[in-house]
């Protein structure tokens, strides 16, 4: 039988900071973070789909957004075979937020132009971006540690008003919320993983009343709680506890939120880790690393991590330095040695130790085809942005995820038109990155696009339906020189940096068409249309960059020159 512990919850010690040197948060005006409770149910088919919506907007947010899955009403009663989700608190948060349907949720408890908070997930994310370009009128700290012997939890809060208030009252919420709780869920199965699950809510059900709130002045609360080991029935491990924090004006309206994972004290654990290969971005690619998700499952940072690479038959033993945290989860791109690219490759990553201990994990496979080949170091872009284009924007990146050029953000709150060419410094594998910042497409009406040509008019890449994070286009450079094996005239080019610009040495008396200079970033520097048929000198003067490409179109054909210019003075 489970040994049953007792539990109090109380404000043990409260007020301000003297110390100034000792507080956490910050005394000046910050954005706000956002709250989003998820009102569920496991008896609800849809909730998965708003589960991983919560997930995706965590996962982009990061500290600035923070979720609490509330399981009541209906589809969370559990009757006979089922789990108990629930919490004394659940029924009573989704009747005051309006949530008659399911999935539903209140984001910072706003009603978003409508009588109730509790939204549909299509405008969780509109409403996180409005609340999220505001400024906080409240700033928040929360730190807390949990003996693993005798469960006992303690969480210091602070919290500070940068520029006061002209509220007499405000409540102060502190919430007990459990990951990686493994049981049913109809749309998921009997083994789904419920994220972000409400437990207990350590200042009862609507907070505990905050009078302080002079401008600039720090204050502090401290909660402790001992955890039982279960809730209804399911079992509240320490390991997957954090706390979600926030301040609210009353029953709605929260001001800002923060939330921390307990450093767990009394607990030593061997290295122990998940590993799960992440989808590539698409089913071309050409990076030297490859995406993976890592959980850290023992109570010790997580600072290297070794692998057995079998890239296409090829294997190398590789190291890679991370940083993931007791408990959490980090995306790592973890690098290997460059590989040959083949029409259809695979890539083997077997996990071999974990801080300098030796660990045994299941291999994490990739399969991918090569990217698009180019034979023009030319790209031109054309591309309309959607009606947010404040949030795209793109980037050239080289084999090792170094971005060699960037353009965006767009103008806000309309569509912007581009056209834009982009040199490539030299043969080998690039990506072009199109991507949203906040992860749901270029399809805000009028909807975006981009289409990618090289440098001789040919279609290489498109798209007009982008949704979530973006698009990406991996090419494959090698210059075409078999159109112009052969040609003399051609081959007879050549481009020399002299004092003020270039000079086009044409000994063949080819006709020169035009002439264009790129910079290092992609950029085009200066185009001249000349229509000559002798030597060309082309002033050009330049204050920045040192590596130029030149490109000379004639009637025979196209080259391209890479030179190193000593920037002028």
């Amino acid at each position: 039988m489970k040994r049953l512990l007792c539990f109090v919850c109380m404000a043990l010690v409260w007020g301000a900071v003297d110390d100034l040197a000792a507080q956490r948060v910050s005394t000046v005006p910050q954005k706000r973070a956002v709250l989003l409770e998820e009102y569920t149910g496991m008896k609800c088919g849809n909730c998965p789909d708003g589960a991983e919506m919560a997930s995706a907007l965590k996962e982009l947010r990061g500290d600035a957004f923070y979720v609490i899955a509330v399981h009541g009403g209906w589809y969370a009663e559990p009757g006979e075979g089922y789990p108990d989700y629930r919490t004394d608190f659940g029924d009573t948060l989704l009747a005051d937020a309006g949530a008659d349907f399911f999935p539903s949720g209140s984001i910072s408890r706003r009603p978003y132009g409508q009588p109730d908070p509790a939204l549909s997930r299509s405008l969780w994310t509109k409403a996180t971006k409005l609340l999220s370009a505001q400024d906080a009128e409240v700033n928040l700290y929360a730190q807390a540690v949990v003996d693993f012997r005798t469960r006992e939890l303690t969480v210091d809060v602070e919290y500070c008003y940068p520029n006061g208030s002209s509220e007499n009252m405000h409540l102060l919420n502190v919430a007990l919320v459990q990951n990686h709780v493994v049981g049913y869920q109809n749309g998921g199965g009997q083994n789904y993983l419920h994220e972000h699950m409400l437990r207990h809510l350590l200042t009862g059900q609507w907070g505990e009343e905050i009078r302080e709130n002079e401008a600039g002045k720090v204050y502090t609360r401290r909660y402790t709680y001992v955890l039982p080991e279960e809730v209804r029935g399911i079992d509240l491990e320490i390991r997957d506890i954090e706390l979600v924090v926030f301040m609210a004006e009353g029953r709605r309206e929260v001001m800002n939120v923060t939330g921390c994972k307990p450093e767990i004290n009394g607990l030593e654990e061997d290295p122990d880790a998940e590993f799960t290969a992440l989808a590539l971005p698409d089913r071309r690619y050409g990076y030297d690393f490859f995406p993976v998700k890592v959980r850290n499952k023992c109570n010790d940072t997580i600072s290297r991590i070794s692998f057995v690479a079998d890239i296409n038959g090829v294997e190398s033993e590789i190291e890679a330095e991370v940083c993931i945290l007791p408990y959490q989860t980090g995306i790592c791109e973890i690098p290997v040695e460059s590989y040959g690219i083949q029409s259809v490759n695979t890539a083997v990553l077997t996990p071999s130790a974990i801080n300098g201990q030796t660990f045994e994990a299941e291999a994490l496979s990739y399969v991918f085809e090569e990217p698009v080949k180019s034979g023009s170091r030319i790209i031109c872009i054309e591309m309309k942005t959607d009606r947010d284009g404040d949030e795209v924007a793109y980037r050239v990146r080289n084999r090792k995820g170094e971005i060699l050029y960037r353009n965006g953000p767009f103008e806000a709150g309309k569509q912007s038109s581009i056209n834009d060419t982009v040199a490539l410094p030299e043969d080998g594998i690039y990506v072009l990155e199109f991507s949203d910042a906040w992860h749901d497409g270029w399809l805000e009406s009028p909807s975006g696009f981009y289409k990618v040509r090289d440098g001789n008019g040919r279609l290489i890449g498109q798209n007009y339906s982008i949704t979530g994070s973006g698009d990406c286009l991996f090419l494959d450079l090698k210059e075409e020189v078999a159109a112009n094996t052969g040609n003399t005239l051609l081959q007879s080019l050549s481009v020399a940096g002299v004092e003020g610009g270039f000079r086009i040495a044409n000994p063949s008396s080819l006709r020169i068409e035009k002439v264009s200079v790129y910079g290092a970033d992609g950029r085009c520097l200066k185009t001249e249309t000349i229509r000559t048929e002798t030597d060309v000198w082309l002033r050009f003067q330049n204050r920045s960059t040192r590596i130029c490409i030149v490109e000379v179109k004639t009637v025979a054909g196209t080259r391209f020159f890479k030179l190193l210019k000593v920037a002028d003075r």
